[in-house]
């Protein structure tokens, strides 16, 4: 919504080329993301608290906040069976790739970077994959593409040309 500065979240519906708005809120309301089985949406909003995650039924009702343990959280992306949660956290100045189940228990932050964004989960939901930046300046400001096994904790780089950047990875 241009007029009053914010964003809402919409579905569209490409059979009739119609969007609905779920979200009207005078938040900004970003990064939806459906449920595997198409129930509900989790998205990061900035209503309350800073910019937290919420996820409500795919029609837009019962919007419930899901992070609780502070800082800004974005981005967030259900596992292939739902039952969890990958996102973006800011916090004392370090980027987090984190994971949570849908009703906001037991947060677990899964790497710490300079910068780190994009998580996406592989099709088998055990790994995530994402971007880092392990510094500001020289070689270490070059973003990287990372992959984290959830289970075990082990971090490795995805191998890319050393001189050039990589950001916004998805699995095929």
């Amino acid at each position: 919504d241009i007029i009053r500065g914010n964003s809402d979240i919409c579905k569209m519906n490409l059979a009739t080329n119609t969007a609905t708005r779920l979200t009207k809120n005078l938040a900004i309301d970003t990064t939806a993301s459906y449920s595997p089985d198409g129930k509900y949406i989790a998205f990061a909003s900035d209503r309350d608290a800073g910019q937290q995650l919420y996820i409500m039924d795919a029609d837009g009702d019962n919007v419930r906040r899901i992070s609780v343990e502070g800082g800004a959280y974005s981005t967030p992306v259900w596992s292939p069976d739902g039952n969890l949660i990958a996102f973006t956290k800011i916090k004392s100045g370090k980027f987090h790739i984190g994971v949570m189940s849908p009703g906001g228990r037991g947060e677990k932050l899964l790497v710490s970077a300079y910068s780190a964004e994009g998580p996406k989960w592989s099709p088998n939901g055990r790994y995530i994959i994402y971007s880092k930046k392990r510094g500001r300046f020289g070689r270490k400001s070059i973003p990287r593409l990372y992959i984290i096994d959830i289970t075990t904790g082990f971090e490795f780089e995805v191998p890319t040309p050393s001189s050039e950047g990589a950001t916004d990875p998805d699995w095929v």
